[in-house]
């Protein structure tokens, strides 16, 4: 048995977006595949997700630290040489991994590499930590994970990174329960669309690489042939991206994973024009709930969606406007897509990506 540190914040906010969502199913799961290690979640403030709770045969301890936050990392370090902990897991994070001992083996998950990529579209906090915090914990790091083949094509290009230090272990569409089931009168208030499904969403932070610009103007164009469509935008404001409510074109903010759920499969497609994606979760989440997937043909989104999507360059109104055109007027080719994305969504699994990563920490922690 060895004992494991994971960084377990970003999954204890009340409004995850990617990171969040990646690291609450990934500790979640990992805890039910491997009842053989320690694990010792830090957390820096005790208030847990609702309903996250420690799988019966888990071998598993919530540690609180209460900090300020620059002060809180090392004090996490100083824990971790306390409890003699071996192993550290950072999902999210680098600043803990670029201070660690050599005493202290560490794995690190790579997201993206937008900051390094396309630094006018990140926000200027998250860039500049980025840079200061990655290239230390890589060189200290035991093992880096990244979550699509294309993010670790990045990494070893950029960093001169060894790729037999790198491992790819994807993400996976939420196992949603029920999701067969009617949609309740409660949420089709708050939510009338649900009961029309006359809408196209659009799903991700509000924010300029997601590129909902393009969406909108290739949105534009559907309206003069489909009068009552709606443009759906699902995702928090995100920085420097302004783009405002317009004729059949609502901004729903961050909304709950039910609600969202319930769009995706009531929706006549997902658009997703994307300028850069780590993986692209949106995507195959709604492959997963059978909404056909329009989406960009760059980074990381043709190897999460197959041949189950159509694709197109992100900043080709045209094209996007004619692919969405061809899914609401051709319903063989929305049933071809819907089949195909349950496929696809199928080759993706927590359990399969927590098992991956367990076999990493025996390895590392050996």
């Amino acid at each position: 048995m060895a004992k494991i540190g994971i960084d377990f914040r970003s999954a204890c906010t009340s409004r995850k977006t990617g990171k969040g969502w990646y690291t609450y199913r990934m500790v979640k799961v990992l805890l039910e595949v491997d009842l053989q290690n320690e694990y010792r979640l830090y957390v820096n403030r005790g208030d847990l997700p609702e309903d996250f709770a420690i799988p019966d045969g888990a071998v598993a301890k919530i540690c609180v630290i209460n900090s300020n936050p620059l002060l809180w990392h090392f004090r996490v370090i100083a824990d971790l040489k306390k409890e003699c902990i071996k192993t550290f897991w950072a999902p999210s994070s680098f600043i803990i991994p670029a201070f660690l001992p050599n005493t202290i083996n560490s794995i690190i998950t790579i997201h993206d590499l937008v900051a390094f990529l396309f630094p006018k579209t990140h926000q200027f906090k998250a860039t500049v930590m980025e840079k200061l915090f990655l290239k230390k914990a890589l060189n200290k790091t035991s093992k880096a994970v990244c979550v699509s083949e294309n993010t670790r094509r990045d990494l070893v290009r950029l960093f001169d990174f060894p790729k037999e230090k790198t491992s790819v272990i994807p993400l996976a569409p939420a196992i949603v329960e029920n999701s067969g089931e009617a949609e309740s009168t409660e949420m089709t208030k708050r939510l009338p669309h649900i009961a029309t499904g006359n809408y196209i969403l659009a799903v991700g932070t509000v924010e300029p690489r997601k590129n909902f610009g393009t969406a909108i103007a290739a949105f534009r164009k559907l309206r003069t042939q489909h009068h009552d469509l709606s443009l759906l935008i699902v995702g928090g404001k995100g920085w420097k991206e302004h783009i405002g409510e317009e004729d059949g074109v609502a901004l729903l903010g961050y909304i709950a994973e039910p609600e969202l759920f319930a769009l995706y499969k009531n929706a006549r497609a997902l658009v997703f024009p994307s300028l850069y994606e780590g993986f692209g979760l949106p995507p195959l989440e709604a492959m997963a709930l059978g909404c056909p997937v329009v989406c960009s043909d760059t980074s990381s989104l043709p190897e999460v969606v197959g041949d189950a999507a159509i694709m197109c360059d992100p900043m080709n109104v045209d094209a996007i406007f004619n692919a969405l055109s061809k899914i609401l007027t051709d319903d063989a080719l929305r049933h071809e897509l819907i089949a195909k994305g349950h496929a696809q969504a199928a080759k993706f699994s927590w359990k399969k990506s927590a098992e991956e990563l367990r076999d990493i920490i025996n390895a590392v922690a050996l």
